[in-house]
């Protein structure tokens, strides 16, 4: 493992982030069900929306499958970091096609329909989120500086406690910002193995603010499923390459 994914683990759990209370979903009208104690272990994605917003055009339907993959890649590692199991992609989108009738959701759905996708599909949690980016150039001396702004709503959902377990409002962040603790987003993902100079000026800002985006929605919910020991390591090894 390389020394700069060491830093995305340090980052998560050290960056500060808004926390969202637990919130009870009631299915019965009255007094939410009590809270289940039960191992975590399956986590299902509803199928991503992902938007772009480009010199002062509407959002639209984001066709740049760079950053797509590398967006989508680095939700599912950092996931996989807290020994997550990740339901098929393809048989989440079948059940929730099944389930609401489209491929992606377009606001985010409530969270009993949340719940219910969840128990569909023997899940521990669901997750789901729209993410949308807006790129901004300007000519600064001879060339063109682009900025690209990630924006993100999400929602987390316990099915076992039936508890929204993170809600994420707007949560923001630019391709030219460094979050603490970071070394370089770009540097972070060509240490992941993406070519992050690729598919045009605005690919490699895309990348970089989703992925920074999504280390900070997730946070709250990961800081404490990721095993100490598996951070003391990464730390120690941080140490030795510095």
């Amino acid at each position: 493992m390389k020394k700069l994914m060491h830093w995305l683990i340090l980052a998560i759990l050290l960056v500060p982030t808004a926390m969202w209370a637990a919130e009870p979903i009631d299915e019965s009208g009255g007094t939410a069900a009590p809270m289940i104690t039960e191992p975590v272990r399956k986590v299902v994605i509803v199928p991503m929306t992902f938007l772009e917003k480009d010199k002062g055009s509407d959002y639209k339907t984001c066709d740049n499958k760079t950053a797509l993959s590398t967006t989508k890649t680095a939700i599912v590692d950092m996931l996989h970091l807290a020994n997550l199991e990740i339901v098929d992609e393809n048989v989440a989108a079948a059940e929730w096609n099944r389930h609401e009738g489209s491929k992606s959701p377009k606001t985010l759905p409530d969270p009993l329909e949340l719940l219910r996708f969840g128990q569909a599909l023997d899940a521990d949690f669901v997750i789901v989120g729209i993410t949308q980016w807006e790129i901004k150039t300007k000519w600064v001396g001879l060339g063109p500086k682009t900025k690209a702004y990630c924006t993100i709503n999400a929602l987390i959902v316990d099915v076992n406690r039936k508890e929204v377990v993170v809600r994420a409002t707007d949560i923001l962040s630019d391709s030219t910002r460094k979050e603490q603790s970071w070394e370089t987003a770009a540097a972070l993902f060509v240490s992941w193995g993406f070519t992050l100079f690729s598919g045009g000026p605005k690919t490699p800002h895309m990348e970089r603010s989703g992925g920074q985006a999504w280390s900070l929605v997730l946070k709250p919910f990961l800081e404490s499923k990721i095993p100490p020991e598996k951070i003391k390591e990464l730390q120690e090894r941080s140490k030795k390459k510095k």
